[in-house]
């Protein structure tokens, strides 16, 4: 799916049902960009390792991703400019 592999500006999102959630964190893990992402399970408990295992620095579990405005991030990988807008090195 073009949305999930292209870097997207705008208010997209793409929806991948998957019935395994090691399939659904190796999808969410196989993206170039890094600035967030979110993996709902139908069972909270089932989710629970998801976001351990998962890349993007800004996962969310049964919520949607960047939701703290408040809050700086550069994202990661293709997505990210290190920890310039954080003020590391």
């Amino acid at each position: 799916m073009a949305a999930t592999c292209n870097k997207n500006f705008g208010p997209i999102a793409p929806v991948i049902p998957f019935s395994d959630i090691d399939k659904a964190v190796e999808s969410h893990n196989a993206v170039e960009y890094g600035l967030s992402g979110s993996i709902h399970a139908g069972d909270v408990s089932a989710g629970d390792g998801s976001l351990i295992a998962s890349r993007p620095t800004w996962s969310r579990q049964d919520r949607p991703g960047n939701d703290e405005a408040h809050v700086s991030f550069s994202g990661t990988d293709a997505s990210s400019v290190g920890g310039y807008n954080n003020g590391l090195p």
